[in-house]
Parts: structure tokens; sequence; C-alpha cells
């Protein structure tokens, strides 16, 4: 370990021209803000200003977090997208309690519990698009109390593997992406019903085939739907009773024989 990285764990504010800013790494410490995009390297940096609040690590090689994450304790955003992740471990952003967007979105994850989640009180907004993950467990995102926008699209996600009580704790959801993943049918009510704040939901790409009358009917303040690419082929009225505050509907690219007139 550097001494100049011991040296900034006992001096916070110790001024971030003795602090290593990567090859090919931009360090703003005026903003407090690092962008390491395509730096082309292996490992978080270590050696950073330990006060920096942005850090853009995208279309980078990681495929471990380490530790070393946890020495950024003043992030309000972390970027750790299109990289080689293949997991999260637990309580890796136990220290994050600032953090308001993540984003893990384009990497190989496969599994996520709420113990990865934990000591992310303050996140708004979670990406998680276009892993690997095939189920989402029970009470996973239970630490993220204040979450706005959950991404979950272009991941392997089934019916059987999204639990009833996967959203149990978001309250304050008010997007969800569940589009390009392998649901056969919409969400039950019991699902849906910890996010009934939510404005936007996008699931489209699913093979859903029909939909259920009433699908939607605890999505209340829902404004947009987008289910398009579903391989829908009927629709009644009935199956949007319930979310009469809706202001965008799309059905395109279906297989629709009618379409109700009202």
């Amino acid at each position: 370990m550097s001494w100049l990285f011991i040296l900034a764990l006992i001096v916070p504010d110790l001024s971030s021209s003795l602090l290593h800013c990567p090859h090919r790494c931009h360090c703003d410490d005026e903003k407090l803000d690092v962008n390491c995009e395509e730096g082309h390297l292996d490992v978080v940096p270590i050696a950073l200003n330990p006060s920096i609040q942005r850090l853009v690590i995208r279309n980078n090689k990681i495929r471990i977090i380490d530790s070393s994450v946890q020495f950024y304790s003043e992030l309000t955003l972390l970027d750790l997208s299109y990289n080689y992740l293949f997991n999260i471990p637990d309580r890796t952003f136990a220290r994050q309690n600032k953090l308001q967007q993540l984003h893990l979105n384009h990497n190989k994850i496969s599994v996520v519990s709420n113990r990865t989640f934990v000591g992310l009180g303050d996140l708004l907004v979670l990406n998680l698009r276009g892993n690997l993950i095939d189920q989402i467990e029970p009470m996973t995102f239970t630490p993220l109390v204040k979450l706005e926008e959950l991404n979950l699209g272009q991941n392997r996600i089934s019916t059987v593997g999204l639990s009833a009580k996967a959203l149990l704790g978001l309250m304050d959801l008010k997007i969800l992406y569940l589009d390009d993943n392998r649901l056969e049918v919409i969400p039950s009510e019991e699902t849906f019903e910890p996010v009934n704040k939510l404005a936007e939901l996008y699931i489209s790409t699913n093979s859903l085939k029909v939909l259920r009358d009433g699908a939607f009917q605890v999505l209340s303040e829902l404004t947009l739907l987008d289910v398009r690419s579903s391989l829908l082929s009927n629709v009644s009225a009935e199956t949007f009773a319930g979310i009469e505050n809706l202001k965008s509907l799309n059905l395109a690219d279906n297989r629709f024989e009618r379409i109700p007139s009202k």
C-alpha cells in the first residue's frame, strides 16, 4: 500500500496534487469528479482523492469490486457499467450512504440480494440492465428505501424467477424497467402492490402473449405503459382497468387480431 494512500486516509483534506490520478483518467479536484471511461483499468483505483463525489469507470476491464470502493464514502454517483463484473460481494457499498446513483449495467452479474445493497439508503437510481440475472429473491431491494428508478431490463428474469415479494420496500419507486427478459405473464398484484406509486412501467420484449384483465389495477398512478414486442394477440378494455391516469400506452409490434374500440 503506497504511503500517499495511507496519508490520504489519515488526512482526508490532503490536496489532490499529492494523490495519484491514473493515466487515461481525468481528475477534477474542484468538482470532486473522476472520469476513467475507457481507461483500460482492471481494478478500481485506490489512490484517488477520498473526497470525490462522482466516479465514472465505465468501459474498462474490471472483473471484481474489492474494498477499495469503501474508501470513497462521499460518492453520490458511481458508474461501473460496461465492465466484466461477475458478482458484487455482500456489503460492498456499506460505506456509500450518500450514493444517489449506482450504474452496474452491462456487466456479467448473475446474482443480487439485499446484502448486496446494504448501506445504500439514499440511493435514487439503480441500473442493473444488461446482466445475467435470472431471479429476484424476496426483499432483495429492502435497503433501498428512497429508490425512484430501477432498471432490470435485458436480463434473464423469468416469471418463476420474479418473487412475489421481489419489490418489497420500494415505496417511492416511480420508474421500473423489466423489458427484454423472459417473463411469460404480467407479474402478480402481490408483486406490484409495494410499488403502487409507479408512474412508468417498461415491460416490452417479453413473451407475454396475453394480458389478463385488471393486470395493472394496483398501479393506479401509472402514466406510461410500454408493452411493445410481447407476442400479444388480443387485449380487452378490462386489461387496463384501474389505470385511468395513463397518458402513454405503447402496444406496437405485437400480433393483434383485434383491438377494443373503447
